[in-house]
């Protein structure tokens, strides 16, 4: 006798594991995908998304004073590439010079040719020039086969002529000099010079007047300074005489020194005194 499979689904006797509904595969149809939540976000204002220029305040409030760009570029309008991102540096930007050797120090009232030897690099060789002296008050043409200064504050000039014209007037001629000079000191020696000057721009610095000429196998003077005052004293053999007189402020501390010179014959004198609290200007 055979036993009949019941189809009643109700009942378990010799039902296989894949007869039983599964998940996957559920008639139920999935979900529709909610692209009404993306479609109902606000849009964004991409003004108002804070970019690295807005991460520090005062920064940006800095370079919007200097002129720069929202981003605060180094250079003055600069622009910014992308947002938030660092700005490109312009094609204008000066290079940056390494190693590059310290130019001497500006001779301050001086506009005569001992100012420029001390304003000059020694180690740029022959020199030759003409133009306006650097206050503007004179034109000069000058020439020489060596002149300036050393880093070490050693000056030296050779076989050297200058002619000056306006505030200050002048022609020299100096076949050679050495000298050396700092804040606190400075000598020279000459050998077969001869000059003429006459105008405001005295050799010590001072502003006033100055008149002389003379001629010399050989001179040579010492000059000491402290904070502001000075004593020059020298000798010379040759023939001639100048004279100077005028104010400064060597020390630039706001007294003004007053400044005079003499040289007669073979004699060379001069001091700068710094005025007293009580009749300063």
């Amino acid at each position: 006798m055979t036993e009949r499979i019941s189809s009643d689904p109700s009942r378990t006797v010799c039902r296989r594991p894949e007869d039983e509904p599964s998940e996957a595969t559920s008639n139920e149809r999935p979900a529709p995908a909610r692209r009404d939540r993306l479609a109902s976000a606000p849009p964004v204002d991409w003004e108002k998304v804070p970019t690295s220029c807005d991460a520090n305040a005062a920064d940006a409030a800095r370079n919007a004073d200097r002129g720069g760009g929202t981003c605060g570029g180094g250079w003055p309008g600069a622009a910014v590439t992308s947002r938030g991102s660092a700005p490109e540096p312009r094609s204008d930007a000066p290079p940056v010079k390494t190693g590059a050797r310290a130019s001497p120090p500006r001779t301050a009232g001086a506009s005569g040719n001992g100012a420029r030897t001390t304003e000059r690099d020694f180690t740029k060789g022959p020199y030759a020039a003409q133009g306006r002296t650097h206050d503007g008050g004179s034109v000069f043409a000058a020439a020489a086969a060596l002149k300036g200064r050393t880093g070490e504050g050693v000056e030296a000039e050779a076989l050297g002529v200058s002619v000056q014209a306006g505030e200050q007037n002048e022609l020299q001629v100096t076949t050679a000099r050495l000298g050396y000079s700092d804040p606190r000191v400075s000598v020279s020696v000459d050998a077969l010079t001869a000059n003429a000057h006459v105008g405001v721009d005295n050799s010590d610095g001072s502003h006033g007047v100055n008149a002389g000429a003379s001629a010399a196998w050989a001179s040579g003077e010492v000059t000491v300074k402290r904070s502001g005052w000075s004593l020059t004293g020298g000798l010379a053999a040759g023939a001639g005489a100048e004279a100077h007189l005028g104010v400064r402020d060597d020390d630039e501390d706001g007294a003004p020194e007053v400044c005079a010179r003499l040289a007669f014959g073979f004699g060379i004198g001069g001091a700068c005194v710094e005025l007293p609290v009580v009749i300063r200007p």
